[in-house]
């Protein structure tokens, strides 16, 4: 009975202590959750404060300016000022470090271990903060943060800081006030970046499974497993969305269920003691109290039900109803205050705690009652060393006097000078150093007594921030006079506009003048119709399509030549260039014009051109007058070589023939002369046009080596060819051929002892002709002077046997012509070597379809004896010249003046020749009347019906007479022509004419035969 009378207070009993236990990991678990949220707004706090100073320490002038030394400097001071950071260091956009505060200026830095992080801090254009990682100089780990640097819309730099662990671990140990408190923060792989407890043991570690699965799960919450020590925890995590890490709060759980099992084996002893006492006492008192004890145990259950207890039946022991009652009261009372208490505290004690700015409560005498976490850190002292002091002990001592003042009148007046307004005032720390505050000031009541709570904020970096703001702001002023001074004095005249409207917003004297115009009050782009610029033809230029409009309409104008018309009527050219003004986005705001007065300098262009014009005019006119007169000094010369060679025959005495040597040798010079200087006269004259084809060079080497053979061995010297040449190139035979002819004439005339050289060889654009010779040289002052008409080197005397000094002038000119571009050489008394640039053929052509024709051998050729020649020439000296040569050869000759005079001489001798044709007709170009030889072989030809092998003698130095010649069929030789030649001539023809008529002409052959 005793222990059924008990068994109410029993159940009361363990109802509460269950009560108790499951309000107690309540609360447990809400303050956790509420550290953890406290932890992550402090974690992001810091982190938007270390992005805010990167970001103020990116927009230094030293940085815009790229001064590079300057910025280092700025980042060594800016790494004292944040005593958190242990590096700054500026990259470039891949990753390359160009500062490192841990380095000197110019030192090499390593690169980064953290290549991917950086790569995408620059791709995205964001400030980010990393993961825990090793720093490449210091070997140790830690975070970095890193904020790009634009330019221009474009990231220009990386500027990061390196943040060691243990920064981050003393911000956490704010959050541990109690033994066995784990704090932690966990980065995005799961690795510890910071702990309260043992950081350097578990810094870098992986955070637990258990942790990281309810991570998985649900990025905030709760969760309970063994610490990375062995004991469990019970603890809450919060995800911070700007750092992308995890703050964990972890309490053991054999601390939270301490005080539960104290209450527990305290309730089981009072439980023992209360049955003993029931059961000594029961069976006295079991049935007074058995009533009440129901009635208590009604108010247990209400109790635990959380229901209000009712009002009980009358109780018969006044003591148990009065116990009833205060219990009843007692327990009401109580567990409201404390629910209240709690929760009011657990608000406070977070939102002060978590606070980055100090919070000081004083009463109303002065006296410190808090000192949060944050004030500790800002004045340097601890809680305990302030709270119960007066918060003078916090002012430098020329604010303590007033602050009692303050107080005092207040209380007394209830004037409000300080409560309820931001101002700024000094702080004084710890070691007795002032720093500025902002202070606010709230006033409360709890009872009757009054606090103020005091919110201060260290605005140290601030202050510095302002300071650096001005100077930057003078600086900017200063460079701002001395750029309006430049612009001011320069040459040029300079106007921007703003855009869209095209108003002129700056401009410098110099523009007016030059344009002769109001500009700098221009309102719009509609009002630069009033500068004056015009067209070609002098109409006025419309607006739209003034520089400065098409500049704002984002057109980049380069020294556009314009004309204006002056505000005085006079007309000038201006040069003038402009560009967009653009925004970082891109968008333009506005242009910029230069306006140059070039009106000077093109009439100075005008004048000079205008001269050279007329040199032009003067050289051609002298060109085409020595072309021109080509045949006139051709035709007597021609004459001379003809009667020479018909007088050979009638001399015989060796005084007449010594004469007659001397006079072939004057007439081969005189030749020589005048072909040199008609050759000059036709490339200036433009009269050479180029027959490009692909020509294998071995052949054509092997061939000006073989006619150059007998002149070196004469001056016993060695002719050498050297390197196989078995390519093709592009370019006009005749004329190559003509420039290393030239090239080796000059070798060998200067050349008295050695060798000459001549080589082929492969170059990485084309082919390269080498002439080198072991002759006289050429001094390095004459090298310029050698392709000049007439100069020699050491012919003072003019020794016609050295030449006439026009063999470099020829191959200069044709080789400009065919764009083969000669190049020299040469050592004073050792030798020269002139090389000559071929590009290569188009296609290969096989070198034997291109082997030389032999020469005719003058000394054994063919007998005139038996043959009949025609022979016409309108002079009648060159007449008897021909005819008197041609007979000595043995020909029968007819000789005429002209066409008709050699169709009739051909009806006259048709008996006397029995049939017979000639076998070779010679005629003169140019005939009276009009008429060309051309026409004559025609017109013989049709007499006959036949065609008869033809040479036309010729004066003129058009290439289009020559090609029309060749392309009838006929041989060319140019006048004048020596015996030698002219029987060569004759000879080639004949033989030419014979094998075609036999079938025997060679594929070569017919290259050769027109």
């Amino acid at each position: 009975m005793v222990l059924v009378t008990l068994l109410p207070m029993l159940i009361l009993g363990g109802t509460l202590t269950a009560w108790l236990a499951t309000e107690r990991r309540a609360s447990v678990e809400q303050g956790l959750r509420e550290t953890a949220r406290a932890l992550a707004l402090t974690v992001d706090r810091e982190v938007t404060a270390n992005f805010e100073a990167l970001q103020g320490l990116a927009v230094t002038e030293t940085l815009v300016d790229d001064d590079l030394r300057g910025f280092r400097e700025r980042a060594v001071l800016a790494r004292h000022l944040h005593a958190n950071w242990q590096n700054v260091v500026l990259l470039d956009p891949s990753g390359h470090p160009l500062i490192h505060t841990g380095t000197q200026f110019g030192e090499p830095s390593p690169r980064s271990g953290n290549l991917e992080f950086l790569r995408e801090v620059a791709t995205s254009g964001q400030p980010m903060i990393s993961d825990l990682y090793t720093g490449s100089l210091s070997g140790q780990a830690g975070i970095a943060q890193v904020v790009p640097v634009f330019r221009d819309g474009q990231v220009r730099y990386l500027l990061a800081a390196f943040i060691r662990p243990q920064a981050w671990s003393r911000l956490l140990t704010q959050f541990s006030d109690r033994d066995g408190l784990v704090v932690a923060a966990i980065d995005r792989r799961g690795s510890f970046i910071a702990r309260n407890r043992d950081p350097d043991t578990f810094v870098g570690r992986r955070m637990p499974e258990w942790l990281a699965e309810a991570r998985d799960q649900q990025p905030n919450g709760m969760a309970q497993g063994l610490s990375l020590e062995g004991s469990e925890l019970v603890s809450a995590y919060q995800f911070s969305s700007l750092s992308g890490w995890t703050l964990f709060v972890g309490a053991p759980t054999a601390d939270i269920n301490r005080p539960l099992h104290n209450t527990l084996w305290l309730a089981g002893c009072l439980a023992a003691l209360l049955i003993v006492t029931s059961l000594a006492l029961g069976r006295a008192l079991c049935q007074r109290i058995l009533g009440p004890m129901e009635a208590l145990a009604e108010a247990g259950r209400a109790l635990t039900d959380l229901r209000p207890i009712g009002k009980p039946r009358p109780i018969p022991i006044i003591e148990i109803e009065r116990l009833w009652n205060a219990v009843a009261d007692a327990s009401s009372t109580i567990f409201d205050a404390s629910r209240a208490s709690q929760h009011a505290e657990a608000r406070y004690r977070s939102i002060v705690d978590s606070a980055v700015d100090a919070i000081v409560v004083i009463d109303e005498i002065g006296t410190v009652q808090s000192f949060n976490p944050a004030a500790e850190r800002i004045f340097g002292h601890s809680a305990d060393e302030v709270i119960g002091s007066n918060v003078k002990k916090l002012m430098p001592s020329h604010h303590r006097d007033r602050h009692d003042g303050y107080l005092s009148n207040y209380r007394r007046t209830g004037e409000r000078k300080i409560i309820g307004i931001g101002r700024e005032v000094e702080g004084l720390r710890k070691d007795g150093s002032l720093f500025p505050l902002e202070l606010s000031i709230a006033e409360w009541r709890a009872g009757e007594r009054r606090f103020f709570t005091g919110i201060m904020r260290d605005i140290t970096e601030r202050r510095a921030a302002e300071r650096e703001r001005e100077d930057m702001i003078g600086r900017l002023e200063t460079k701002r006079l001395y750029l309006r001074a430049i612009i001011d004095t320069m040459p040029v005249g300079l106007v921007m506009a703003s855009a869209p409207d095209g108003r002129v917003v700056l401009g410098n004297p110099q523009v007016e003048r030059i344009l002769g115009h109001p500009v700098m009050e221009t309102p719009n782009a509609e009002a630069y119709s009033g500068w004056g610029a015009c067209r070609s033809d002098d109409t006025p230029l419309p607006a739209e399509d003034y520089p400065l409009a098409r500049a704002l309409r984002g057109e980049e104008l380069q020294a556009v030549e314009v004309r204006y018309r002056r505000g005085d009527g006079s007309m000038t050219w201006i040069s003038v260039s402009g560009a967009p003004i653009r925004a970082g986005d891109g968008r333009i705001t506005g242009a910029l014009v230069a306006f140059k007065d070039i009106g000077a300098s093109k009439a100075w262009e005008a004048r000079l051109a205008g001269a050279k014009e007329e040199a032009e005019r003067a050289n051609l006119a002298k060109s085409k007058f020595l072309a021109a007169a080509s045949h006139d000094l051709r035709q007597p010369i021609q004459s001379l070589f003809f009667v020479s060679s018909a007088l050979d025959r009638h001399v015989q005495d060796a005084a007449g023939r010594d004469l007659l040597g001397r006079l072939g040798q004057g007439l081969d010079a005189l030749k020589a002369l005048l072909d040199s200087l008609l050759d000059v006269s036709k490339l200036d004259a433009g009269a050479v046009v180029p027959d490009m084809s692909d020509i294998p060079v071995g052949p054509l080497i092997d061939e000006i080596a073989s006619c150059f053979a007998p002149a070196a061995a004469a001056k016993g010297l060695k002719l050498s060819r050297d390197g196989a040449c078995d390519v093709a190139v592009r370019s006009d035979r005749t004329l190559l051929s003509r420039i290393i002819r030239n090239l080796m004439e000059n070798a060998i005339r200067y050349t008295d002892a050695g060798e000459v050289r001549i080589r082929c060889q492969a170059a990485a654009d084309g082919v390269r002709i080498e002439v080198a010779d072991t002759g006289i040289g050429i001094p390095p002052d004459q090298l310029d002077r050698i392709w000049e008409e007439f100069h020699q080197i050491g012919n003072l005397e003019r020794d016609r046997s050295q030449g006439l000094g026009l063999g470099l002038a020829i191959v200069q000119r044709l080789s400009r012509l065919l764009g083969h571009p000669v190049e020299v050489r040469s050592i004073p008394g050792a030798g020269s070597i002139f090389s000559l640039s071929l590009p290569l053929a188009e296609r290969r052509v096989e070198a034997g379809s291109w082997q030389a024709i032999p020469s005719p051998d003058v000394t054994a050729r063919l007998a005139g004896h038996g043959k009949l020649a025609i022979a016409i020439d309108d002079d009648a000296i060159v007449l008897m010249g021909i005819r008197a040569m041609l007979e000595d050869w043995g020909y029968e000759v007819l000789a005429a003046s002209s066409a008709e005079e050699a169709l009739a001489g051909l009806d006259r001798l048709a008996q006397e020749w029995a049939g017979r044709v000639p076998d070779i007709i010679v005629t003169d170009y140019r005939l009276r009347n009009g008429q060309v030889g051309t026409d004559c072989l025609r017109r013989i030809h049709d007499h006959l019906g036949r065609a008869v092998p033809g040479i036309v003698l010729t004066g003129e130095t058009g290439q289009d007479i020559v090609a029309d010649i060749v392309s009838r069929g006929y041989g060319v030789a140019h006048k004048p022509i020596t015996a030698a030649q002219m029987q060569a001539a004759i000879d080639l023809q004949i033989t030419l004419r014979s094998r075609r008529d036999t079938g025997a002409l060679t594929e070569l052959e017919a290259l050769a035969d027109p």
